[in-house]
């Protein structure tokens, strides 16, 4: 099955393409920085928003409240560039 959303890297740095675009209507790649591709990594793995704050702070010593924003502000990206998650 073909995920509807693909993870790219060129030229350090992360896009995520929509894989399931009409002709009519395209749809431009969204650019990420690292940290977003490995956010977005952690999603295609199946975790959950809550999930990756946990995971962001264990790996990177990152406080809760630190790791909640910046997981926050990931999401409202995605929300506003109409990224459907499943």
């Amino acid at each position: 099955m073909k995920k509807r959303y693909q993870l790219r890297r060129a030229a350090g740095v992360c896009w995520l393409l929509d894989m399931d675009q009409d002709q009519l209507v395209y749809k431009r790649p969204l650019c990420l920085n690292e940290t977003g591709g490995y956010f977005w990594s952690l999603i295609e793995e199946g975790c959950k928003k809550e999930q990756i704050v946990e995971t962001i702070c264990r790996e990177f010593g990152l406080e809760e409240k630190q790791a909640q924003e910046d997981v926050d502000a990931f999401f409202r990206q995605l929300e506003e560039n109409h990224i459907i998650l499943d």
